[in-house]
């Protein structure tokens, strides 16, 4: 654990959990440690080959849902109204496998604290995925199949946080776990 200006980070190798405390709900003079420590845990993930994606997530019956999609495309409330699901994360889920699999976790980012948990309490262990939405805002509601290539490459492209700044072996786990 880091204790800095009234804050902490506790992150366990172990069992590859972490999580960041920030005093009050303003950040804003936190902010260059607060994205420091999300780079510092991106590349973690990176070298396990798991990731953060810019996404909401749920599960329901043990399975995992992942929907990405830009700002205000309706991820979050997508995950939200879903009936007798839990949601994962409104903002930025973990991807990584656990065993032989993919499974969606939790985000110590942007995530509703235990008492705000929309009233049940965080899946920690994660779930396997068993399918991953890419929602688009428009005016009419469809659903069209995407390739794994065209999946893949859109993932890659704009979904992963903080992509960029992990080492190049941490982006090729990152790729080999989508791909």
């Amino acid at each position: 654990g880091i204790q800095s200006l009234s804050g902490l980070v506790v992150f366990t190798p172990e069992n590859k959990c972490g999580k960041a405390y920030l005093p009050g709900k303003d950040r804003h003079p936190y902010r260059s440690i607060y994205r420091l420590i999300w780079i510092y845990f991106a590349q973690v993930l990176g070298e396990i080959g798991g990731c953060f994606l810019h996404a909401a997530s749920m599960a329901k019956e043990g399975k995992g849902f992942v929907f990405i999609g830009g700002s205000g495309a309706g991820n979050s409330t997508l995950a939200r109204l879903t009936n007798h699901g839990e949601v994962l994360s409104d903002e930025a889920p973990v991807i990584s496998e656990y065993g032989e699999e993919p499974r969606v976790f939790p985000s110590p980012y942007h995530q509703m604290d235990i008492e705000h948990s929309f009233g049940k309490p965080l899946i920690v262990s994660g779930v396997p995925i068993e399918s991953i939405c890419f929602i688009v805002r428009d005016e009419d509601t469809f659903i069209e199949t995407v390739s794994k290539k065209d999946a893949v490459a859109m993932i890659m492209a704009r979904s992963i946080i903080f992509f960029p700044y992990v080492t190049s072996n941490a982006r090729a786990k990152i790729f080999d776990l989508f791909h």
